[in-house]
């Protein structure tokens, strides 16, 4: 089965791109509670809305409760979800995190995976877990979309092709988020902070108006003809 890649020149235009394809299932794998939201809640929201399944493994608890709040905002997002017992902070990737990343893909057999994208500076977490599912991408022979989504800092390293336009769900993200908010107020989850953002990946999708989250395409593999 042959590997397709995505250059930075083919940038996908802002809609809803599940909403017309034969992509019925996803797989998003974070490292903590709350990662899901603010990376990809709207394109979650997206997906089921266009009638996907939608699985979040988030592969430790994080802390201060956030496992509860993770509940609900899978519940909000409409998605299915588990949290695992690794210790938030120490994530390496290594041949334990490696083999976890390959079961959930191999269990799930997702069209279209999620995780946070490379990030120089950014959490060790969020890094660790985007480089042991690129490798179990890569390694998968199920046809698959492999989407890294933008860190939660500025970043020169994230360059994203692929976009989906937000604008409809955007309630629903920020209600997820409010889940969390009640024990984590921090500025990056706020609602100003967010729209300003999706408004500016918007811009670069080339729409005049509405909100965006965006991606790098890590790998493309389509199903053959």
């Amino acid at each position: 089965m042959a590997s397709t890649s995505m250059t930075a020149n083919e940038t996908v235009r802002a809609v809803n791109p599940f909403a017309t394809t034969t992509l019925r299932t996803a797989l998003v794998i974070v490292a903590h509670p709350d990662d899901e939201a603010l990376l990809c809640g709207g394109t979650i929201a997206r997906m089921t809305q266009a009638g996907m399944d939608v699985h979040v493994a988030s592969l430790s608890r994080g802390g201060q409760g956030r496992d509860k709040a993770f509940d609900a905002c899978c519940e909000i997002l409409g998605a299915s979800g588990e949290v695992g017992d690794l210790a938030s902070n120490d994530l390496r990737t290594d041949g334990d995190l490696v083999t976890i990343t390959d079961a959930l893909i191999d269990a799930r057999r997702p069209d279209v995976v999620i995780t946070h994208g490379p990030g120089g500076g950014q959490n060790q977490d969020h890094n660790a877990i985007c480089h042991a599912v690129r490798i179990s991408v890569s390694r998968s022979r199920h046809p698959t979309m492999l989407l890294l989504g933008h860190p939660t800092f500025a970043t020169t390293d994230f360059r994203p092709t692929f976009f989906v336009d937000v604008t409809n769900v955007w309630c629903a993200k920020i209600e997820a988020l409010a889940a969390y908010r009640q024990i984590l107020d921090r500025d990056y989850m706020a609602e100003e902070y967010l729209r300003v953002k999706s408004r500016w990946w918007a811009q670069v999708a080339g729409r005049d108006r509405g909100l965006c989250e965006a991606f790098e395409v890590g790998l493309w593999r389509p199903a053959p003809a």
